[in-house]
């Protein structure tokens, strides 16, 4: 029986690396960020952790009944290494398609923001179908 430290790390990490999201195109290699989604009363909340990623770089668009979520990963400095054990792959661009029923969301008030490196997305719900107090005479 082989003992552990004879099998090459890099060939075990590299099993780990293949797990990662992504989607082989003509392009290159496309990277598809994990969101979480929230919900309250008035409001839907999509985030997305993009690190490194500066807000110029990403777009975000509501149209034909999806959120797009685009954009590209900074370039990566070469190393001056001289071996490497095992390379994680480098992404360029990314991209996340959510659907979304128009006729709930208020799509002139969708706001995004990013702040250190967390993509927040808000979708508010149109005004008649947000629960409202009724009084009572």
């Amino acid at each position: 029986m082989r003992s552990l430290s004879h099998y090459r790390v890099p060939g075990l990490l590299r099993v780990f690396d293949d797990l990662n999201h992504e989607l082989q195109n003509g392009n290159g290699n496309v990277y598809i960020p994990d969101v979480q989604i929230e919900k309250n009363d008035t409001t839907y909340r999509v985030t997305a952790a993009l690190p490194g990623v500066a807000k110029e770089a990403v777009n975000v668009e509501v149209e034909n009944g999806q959120v797009k979520i685009s954009g590209t990963y900074p370039e990566v400095a070469e190393s001056d290494f001289k071996t490497v054990y095992t390379e994680k792959q480098r992404y360029t661009r990314f991209e996340r398609n959510l659907r979304i029923d128009e006729n709930k969301f208020d799509v002139e008030k969708v706001d995004a923001r990013l702040e250190n490196g967390v993509l927040c997305i808000t979708l508010p719900l149109k005004e008649n179908l947000q629960p409202r107090q009724i009084k009572i005479n």
